[in-house]
């Protein structure tokens, strides 16, 4: 009887040795995934929005260019640049700047944001392929940016 025991001990064994070790494989691929979702969110992306308007005898034109700037160290830099442009008068103000730290999670898409002043922002990534970045902030607004670089 303790013959066939061992014998049924043996195979259960080898069978939860070969357990671990694919649990191993599993979290070595999953950490490589993960760097991959999140290699095309670096780099600069850039929003431009005009508007104009004619009235009375005069017109005006305004264009923002916002640009976040993402680096694989976990840090960014956010500006929004207003040009003006008023019957042919031009100006240039940076309308904000801020630089902090944000993650990632490509499970959920989450990006969250946290300035250097610390309130922390949270946006769904919507659109992450092609150069394109698509955020939908807390308030439900979706922008849009293209990658620069």
């Amino acid at each position: 009887m303790k013959k066939y025991f061992y014998l049924l001990l043996i195979p259960l064994c080898m069978g939860l040795a070969a357990c671990s070790k694919d649990d191993e494989k599993t979290t070595e691929q999953t950490n490589v995934i993960e760097e991959k979702d999140i290699s095309p969110l670096i780099g600069t992306w850039e929003r431009v929005i005009k508007n104009s308007n004619n009235y009375g005898s005069g017109w005006w034109e305004q264009i923002n260019t916002e640009t976040y700037t993402f680096k694989d160290d976990g840090t960014y830099y956010y500006s929004d640049i207003a040009d003006y442009n008023e019957n042919g008068n031009t100006d240039s103000k940076t309308m904000e700047e801020e630089k902090g730290i944000y993650t990632y999670d490509s499970t959920t898409r989450t990006l969250s944001i946290i300035p250097d002043d610390n309130r922390a922002l949270s946006f769904i990534v919507l659109t992450l392929a092609d150069n394109i970045l698509t955020l939908m902030g807390e308030d439900g607004g979706k922008r849009t940016f293209s990658k620069k670089n």
